[in-house]
């Protein structure tokens, strides 16, 4: 059985593309601009785990690392 690839992924081909994000505070989705031109920073706490540790933690992560995938592809 052959290794599956994540496809490359390539800006939307459009004259001005957006990048919108869910903002929670107003419930809509809003364009993301960044306040230092490229330069994006956020935070992200990791799991309170009081048990056994299972898949659900790793949920942070992973949408974490693939939210900052997609940002350093858009922004490079």
């Amino acid at each position: 059985m052959s290794k599956r690839q994540q496809p490359k992924w390539t800006t939307p081909e459009s004259s001005a593309p957006q990048l919108k994000l869910y903002n929670s505070l107003t419930r809509q989705k809003e364009v993301f601009v960044p306040q230092n031109g490229k330069e994006i920073y956020w935070y992200s706490c990791g799991p309170t785990v009081y048990d056994a540790s299972h898949m659900g933690h790793a949920r942070s992560y992973i949408t974490f690392d693939i939210l900052r995938r997609i940002l350093s592809e858009y922004f490079n």
